[in-house]
């Protein structure tokens, strides 16, 4: 994960920690992992993310 900044990726320690839904960017898995932060000390999670979010009600899908 080089350019994190640009895709939306930021420090974990500016992760919101009110129990909201992340993406959370684990460097042993070298992978995203959906879950939520609650400040711990996790060396393994370095960055975080929104989630993407899912389709509008006006999409009409496939």
């Amino acid at each position: 994960m080089n350019d994190h900044t640009s895709t939306g990726w930021r420090p974990i320690a500016t992760a919101p920690t009110n129990g909201r839904r992340l993406m959370l960017w684990h460097v042993g898995r070298e992978e995203a992992v959906f879950g939520k932060w609650r400040g711990e000390e996790d060396h393994d999670i370095t960055h975080w993310r929104l989630p993407p979010s899912g389709p509008s009600d006006d999409d009409p899908g496939e």
